[in-house]
Formats: C-alpha cells, sequence, structure tokens
C-alpha cells in the first residue's frame, strides 16, 4: 500500500515537473533556455568544488594551528608547568678541579733553587782549605788576582817571592806545600833553629838570614 503511494507521487511530480518544463521552454526562447541550463551547470560545479576544497580545508591531518585557540594556549600553558616543575638541575661540585697553573716564558730562565745552592756550593769549595782545614794566609806581595764568583783560584805549590820552597825542596823538605797554615810554618821553622846544622852550614846560614829578615 504505501509504495504504491510513493509511487503514485513520484508519477506525480514527474508530471507536474514536465508540465512546468514546457511552460517555460514557451515563454522563453531556445537560446535563452540554453543559457539558463548552462549558468546552472556552472554553478552547481564551482559549489561541488568550493565544497570539496572546504571539506579538505576542516579535515583534522590538514588543520591550521591558531596560537590564540584556547586549546593551543591551555596546551602551552600545561607544557610550561611542567617544565618548571619536572627540571632537573645538578648542583655544581663543591670542590671543583683546579687547573693546572701556566708557568710563563720567562721562568724558564730563573735557575731553581736546587740549582742556586749547588752552584753557590761549588763556588765556595777550595781543594787545599779542604785538606789542611784552614784558609791559607798568602805572604805579602804574593796575594792572589781577584778572580770571579764563578771561578776558583789555584792553588801554587811554593811562594814565588822567597828561596825557601826552593831550599826545601833541594834538601828534601818539599813534602810541605805553601798551602799549610801560618802557624805550621812557624813552628817547622823554630824547630830547624833548634836542631843543629847537619852536614850543610850554608844551607843554615842561609834559612836563618831569611828568617830574620821576615
Amino acid at each position: 500500500m504505501a509504495a504504491a503511494q510513493a509511487k503514485r507521487r513520484t508519477a506525480i511530480f514527474q508530471d507536474c515537473t514536465k508540465v512546468s518544463v514546457h511552460k517555460k521552454r514557451l515563454r522563453a526562447t531556445q537560446e535563452e533556455w540554453e543559457k539558463q541550463i548552462a549558468a546552472l551547470t556552472i554553478q552547481l560545479a564551482w559549489r561541488k568544488f568550493f565544497r570539496r576544497k572546504l571539506l579538505r580545508a576542516l579535515h583534522p591531518n590538514r588543520r591550521q594551528l591558531l596560537m590564540w585557540d584556547p586549546e593551543i594556549v591551555a596546551l602551552k600553558q600545561q607544557a610550561l608547568v611542567h617544565y618548571i616543575y619536572n627540571e632537573h638541575i645538578e648542583a655544581p661540585f663543591w670542590h671543583p678541579t683546579l687547573r693546572p697553573a701556566i708557568r710563563p716564558l720567562w721562568t724558564r730562565f730563573i735557575p731553581s733553587a736546587a740549582a742556586v745552592s749547588y752552584n753557590f756550593a761549588v763556588d765556595q769549595y777550595y781543594p787545599w782549605v779542604a785538606r789542611a782545614g784552614a784558609i791559607p794566609e798568602f805572604p805579602p806581595g804574593t796575594e792572589p788576582e781577584m778572580l770571579p764568583v764563578c771561578a776558583s783560584p789555584k792553588p801554587e805549590p811554593a811562594w814565588s817571592g822567597s828561596n825557601e820552597g826552593a831550599e826545601r825542596q833541594k834538601s828534601g823538605g818539599g813534602s810541605r806545600t805553601g798551602s799549610r797554615a801560618n802557624s805550621d810554618r812557624l813552628s817547622d821553622a823554630s824547630g830547624q833553629q833548634q836542631k843543629p846544622a847537619s852536614g850543610n852550614n850554608k844551607k843554615s846560614a842561609r834559612f836563618s838570614y831569611n828568617m830574620r829578615k821576615k
């Protein structure tokens, strides 16, 4: 029953449409009718194009982010709170490793304390003083020349101003060198004066003459 009524209504609608189209065609010429059909076709195509474009723009995958959107503002605020309260801060080490000091270039030319003390000890060392135990006192007029600090004077084997050293070497008493102390020389001279002259009177006379001259 319902299907029959629906068919009936469709037939009535088609008949009404045909009648209205026939009346319009009678009112207008054929050229105007074609223009209306073309305009309607263009309008329908244009609307369909815009509809598809609008649907593509509203698609979730093509949605544009607007910074003033309430959802975007809420997400930004939530991210800021998460960053502030969940940030991991590492405390600095209390005793950091010190960087090694860079030695300036000019300090390479400054000798170390060990080198200075060693050089001073070498400069102050006198071999004849270490053997005899005292600094020799040179006779007047035979003082050695002043030498630089880094060099040490060479010991003289005998006195150059008197003939006592040569006479002692000839008589076999050359074992005592000029590096002995003054007290040792005077004691040896006094001992030789007390002993009697043995064999050579000329040597003893010359020795006594030199001692008197001093």
